[in-house]
């Protein structure tokens, strides 16, 4: 089962080293799996009484995942409509050509960290779901990602992030900034008119 997952994350590996990532890029930013202010609480104590009911993540057949697509789709384009009903001119725009799939194994090294203590102490023996893509096997097989690779997928992570700043903050609506930023300074605009 192991077996699986670490090929995986190798097929990933291989992808990001074909990017030319300047030695200068700083990883994203630090990972910490709880809200900004708060602290965790104690330990996790697994709870046994809940089962899973799934085949594991990605487990499921092809039948499943093109209604989940369907559906997926339908939600998708009601809210496009909502956005037009709103009055929001909607444009097409191209995304960066860029392998962000094999940054896929960051989630998994994080997960890893968020649950780790009930990994070491044998908790996820407990859980339903055991199958190769389950969250359990998925928490064993990111403990083999090596730090190498898991900081250059964050310096690949960073690249992306500034590629998607600048698409998003491109000017579209006459020297009025779009994107994070914009939105940051709309919302602060709008807080000073409320006063």
């Amino acid at each position: 089962m192991a077996a699986a997952g670490v090929s995986r994350n190798l097929d990933s590996y291989e992808e990001l080293r074909k990017l030319n990532i300047p030695l200068d890029t700083e990883p994203a930013e630090a990972f910490r799996p709880y809200l900004p202010g708060k602290q965790p609480a104690g330990r996790f104590e697994p709870n046994t009484t809940v089962g899973g009911g799934g085949r594991g993540r990605g487990a499921a057949n092809p039948e499943d995942a093109r209604r989940r697509s369907e559906a997926r789709s339908r939600v998708l384009n009601e809210a496009l409509d909502v956005l037009r009903a709103a009055g929001a001119k909607l444009e097409p725009m191209t995304l960066p050509e860029f392998p962000a799939n094999a940054l896929g194994f960051i989630l998994s090294a994080e997960a890893a960290a968020a649950f780790d203590d009930l990994t070491r102490s044998k908790g996820i023996d407990q859980l339903t779901e055991q199958g190769p893509g389950a969250w359990p096997n998925t928490f064993r097989t990111s403990r083999f990602i090596p730090a190498v690779e898991y900081i250059r997928a964050q310096r690949a992570r960073t690249l992306l992030t500034r590629e998607m700043e600048a698409l998003m903050s491109r000017d579209r609506q006459g020297g009025r900034k779009s994107g994070i930023q914009g939105w940051k300074v709309r919302r602060m605009e709008r807080r000073r008119l409320e006063r």
